[in-house]
């Protein structure tokens, strides 16, 4: 599928003027820069082209430049204050407030104590866009183009580029290679020869930054390097120009050879009928706590870079586009969603115009959807691969800032741990993009270490090897694990536990038990050790119930600060405990963690807190499995809701019937819903919690943008409720997209469209819940074929290459609601359990052996047969039964 166009990003229409409304460059540039340009990545390096005739331009961006961390300051410490956090002292005396109902004076010293990150402007940091490719065409006079053309393959991750000037064709080919670390720029005409002038730019100040350029021209190479001033990294851009027999020349600013529209000169080449061009963008940058560098020189890490494109040009272009094309084929799979949609001939702009404005057809709706799926995993593959030395951050790879010359991004571009980047990952495992997670797992890897400091400063452990990390809101690539500078924000010690569970629940898709020993189990087993030796104490609430809590809890980002608990914290607890307790058996060790729950009660964990909160018995069965029992994550509230709050009685009040202070009926964040998505406490096998998830969703509204809509949408998926969750598909394409199809938050924010694909996975295919038959067995994440289909999808649509947990994929077929063909791979074996809204599967077929299956009904809901590992299965189903 391809997003096209049929003019210049300078020339499309664009649908918001005031997401980025200030007048500056970063203001006027970058808003049409988020919403019209075309994105190209392969995992550290990301592009975007405008496109442009006579001056086109490609900002350029190195996942890896960044400013704060390491040598921001002389005594720069991940943010941690001692004098806040006080060893634990701070959030022990918050905790004994709690515990004996002195709210406001808790939430005060919260407010004013658990606080990190105070010299957040020097230490803190952000993402900066590297620099810009300029080409200027001087011979190119725009009123004598036509049959201009603009589009971005995603499937091959090139961007296309054609136009015919009075009798020539010129065509313009963009790519990101991953086999070979380069930007890919070929330009070509089909006969006669063309000039260009080829200008790399860095985005940053030349003279703070002690920037040198290099230049050979008997190879057409340049180099570009500098260090950056505010902690140090070295960064390098490294280019190289075939161009077979052309004259190449440098120009540099006051040649009177240089053209007045062109900002600066670089590389004059004439006589060309083809050019290729060759970059790559490196910096010293290394994942190595506490230092986050290589230890090279800058001159070091221009012969790096010197050395990748050296090889490229060497290797020529058709090897290196050959090589590119399988590589991208490889990750994406075979993948694929097919809803009959017909884009109308329209170009992509004018196809999300109409749709935003209500006035396109069913079949132009599906077309969109099905483009917007292909591209959520597009740009997945573009900002995320396994070697990628960080996880894709709020805008991918992708960023328009730069401190030094147009501001800092907005959010710096960072990691936002509280749903932002555990969304960029949601639909990894489910469209099969495995290798695109290894970032996300080595990156919370790396948390440990600083995390440990910062349990040190704010939960007072002794900071040694297994005794708790603790990381909060805001993260970056230098170990920020700290709480921020505002409570409200800054303060979530369960986004560990969250992001926790989107690894386990990789583990669980993938099989990999050596992934899970090795790499997943010690995460878990060390955040279950924070919460049950530092954190967790018992508390009551208003309405009698006690529970193991943790304190002080805040609802992202939303209602009152430091509560006695909440549902948010609880139900991440929980289902880290839950997770753990799986792995732990799954495992078959670590039996002193888990324990008995016989015995087990919430005042084991009474704390002396005039003793730094010791326990009050020291002896007492404080396991695992007792713990997750005495967390009771979810309440039922006086109107039918999931409560945010344990002391919520009516929808946004408290029992007494006053309002909850910063209590919001639409507020974006779903933090209580949790245990629907992405967890697994609320399923449709609870009906009494999935009636209350239902009845809060209702409540809470689609009045959302972006990434808001994309997680409203997960959830509805998940209660089954198919056209409720059609209606966040409409809004998010009314109100969530921009031309480009990038994801409107606003601004651009790469989450939704990533948010989105998963959610249309979960209409077409669950594998979360566990079933318990009436005999008793239990049937944990079986597979529930089409559990929410839209009825507007329903008349027919397929889908092939989608993952359930247990290592299955499944390819559908389905034709007025009902499942027409189904088949399933086997990637592990073991049992199936498939569950349908209708029918039954009949027979299955292995297709390996040409031998039938027997098949199990189970209460005539699920459909149980065995499966050898690496086959696949052909079931035949029956519907109307």
């Amino acid at each position: 599928m391809k997003c096209r166009y049929d003019q210049p990003a300078s020339l499309t229409p664009l649908l918001y003027r005031d997401d980025l409304a200030d007048a500056s460059e970063q203001g006027v540039e970058g808003n049409r820069w988020q919403q019209t340009t075309l994105p190209i990545g392969n995992g550290d390096m990301g592009a975007t082209v405008y496109g442009e005739l006579r001056n086109e331009r490609i900002v350029l961006n190195e996942k890896t430049l960044w400013t704060g961390g390491p040598g921001s300051t002389s005594t720069y410490s991940g943010g941690n204050s001692e004098d806040h956090g006080q060893f634990g002292a701070t959030l022990r005396q918050v905790q004994s407030l709690c515990e004996a109902g002195r709210i406001e004076e808790a939430q005060n010293l919260a407010a004013s104590g658990l606080l990190g990150g105070l010299n957040r402007e020097d230490e803190y940091g952000g993402y900066q866009r590297f620099g810009d490719l300029w080409l200027h065409f001087p011979d190119l006079t725009s009123a004598d183009v036509d049959d201009y053309h603009r589009s971005l393959d995603l499937a091959s991750g090139i961007v296309n580029v054609t136009y015919r000037l009075r009798h020539q064709r010129f065509s313009r080919s963009y790519f990101v290679s991953h086999p070979d670390d380069v930007l890919v720029v070929r330009l070509e005409v089909d006969h006669g020869t063309f000039a260009v002038d080829v200008d790399l730019r860095s985005a940053h100040n030349s003279e703070l930054n002690h920037e040198r350029v290099a230049v050979e021209l008997s190879d057409g190479h340049l180099s570009l390097g500098g260090q950056l001033h505010n902690n140090g990294l070295h960064y390098v851009a490294d280019m190289r120009i075939e161009a077979g027999h052309a004259s190449c020349k440098f120009l540099d600013a006051d040649s009177q050879d240089a053209d007045p529209q062109v900002p600066t000169g670089r590389l004059r080449i004439t006589d060309a009928n083809a050019v290729t061009i060759y970059i790559h963008l490196a910096t010293d940058y290394a994942a190595n706590f506490p230092v986050y560098r290589t230890g090279e020189k800058l001159g070091d890490v221009c012969r790096r870079a010197e050395g990748v494109t050296a090889m490229a040009a060497r290797r020529g272009y058709a090897a290196v586009r050959s090589d590119h094309l399988a590589d991208m084929s490889r990750v994406l799979g075979d993948t694929e969603l097919q809803l009959y949609g017909q884009d109308g001939a329209d170009a992509t702009d004018v196809l999300v115009s109409k749709c935003a404005q209500g006035v396109a057809s069913p079949e132009q709706y599906r077309y969109l959807y099905m483009l917007l799926f292909a591209y959520g995993r597009y740009l997945l593959v573009a900002s995320s691969r396994g070697d990628s030395l960080l996880p894709a951050n709020l805008q991918g790879v992708w960023a328009f800032g730069a401190q030094d010359t147009n501001g800092e991004n907005i959010w710096r571009s960072d990691y936002h741990l509280n749903v932002n980047l555990q969304m960029n990952y949601w639909h990894t495992a489910s469209t099969q993009l495995w290798e695109c997670m290894e970032p996300l797992i080595a990156f919370v890897e790396n948390l440990v270490e600083p995390g440990r400091i910062t349990a040190r400063v704010y939960a007072g452990t002794d900071g040694s090897k297994g005794s708790g990390y603790m990381v909060h809101t805001e993260n970056t690539p230098f170990g920020w694990t700290t709480p921020g500078a505002v409570f409200s924000w800054g303060w979530s010690p369960a986004v560990i536990p969250w992001i926790l569970h989107q690894l386990y629940d990789y583990y669980l898709f993938v099989g990999d038990e050596d992934l899970l020993r090795e790499r997943v189990y010690p995460l878990l087993r060390e955040s279950c050790v924070l919460y049950l030796e530092k954190i967790l104490h018992p508390a009551t609430d208003a309405y009698g119930t006690t529970r193991l809590v943790c304190a002080p809890a805040y609802s992202p980002e939303h209602g009152p600060v430091a509560t006695d608990g909440n549902t948010y914290e609880q139900v991440l607890i929980w289902q880290l405990f839950t997770d753990t307790i799986e792995a732990t058996e799954r495992l078959g060790a670590d039996d002193d963690l888990l324990g008995s729950a016989e015995g087990c009660v919430s005042s084991h964990w009474v704390r002396l807190w005039d003793r730094d909160g010791e326990f009050a018995d020291p002896q007492a069965n404080r396991s695992l499995r007792g713990a997750v029992e005495l967390l009771h994550p979810v309440d039922v509230g006086d109107s039918g809701q999931i409560k945010e709050w344990y002391d919520e009685g009516a929808l946004g009040c408290y029992r007494d019937g006053s309002e909850i202070e910063h209590y919001q009926l639409q507020h974006r964040h779903l933090s209580h819903l949790l245990g629907l998505y992405p967890g697994n406490f609320i399923t449709i096998d609870r009906p009494q919690y999935m009636a209350a998830a239902v009845q809060s969703l209702n409540m809470r509204g689609n009045n959302a943008t972006g990434w808001g809509l994309a997680q409203r949408l997960n959830s509805w998926a998940r209660t089954g409720y198919g056209d409720n969750a059609y209606e966040c598909l409409e809004a998010f394409c009314a109100q969530g997209i921009y031309p480009n199809l990038f994801d409107r938050h606003p601004p651009f924010q790469i989450d939704g469209n990533f948010g989105l694909t998963a959610g249309i996975c979960e209409l077409l295919v669950q594998s979360n819940a566990t079933y318990e038959s009436a005999g008793g067995k239990t049937y944990p994440y079986y597979i529930h074929c089409l559990p929410a289909l839209p009825a507007v999808w329903a008349k027919h649509g397929a889908v092939k290459g989608l993952a359930a947990r247990g290592g299955f994929t499944l390819a559908m077929e389905w034709e007025d609601g009902e499942i027409s063909r189904l088949d399933i791979i086997a990637a592990q074996g073991g049992t199936a359990a498939l569950r349908l809204n209708s029918g039954v599967i009949a027979s299955v077929t292995d297709c390996c052996t040409h031998l039938s299956v027997e098949v199990e009904h189970i209460d005539h809901v699920l459909n149980v047969f065995s499966t050898v590992p690496g086959h696949r299965y052909q079931c035949a189903v029956t519907t109307g039964v």
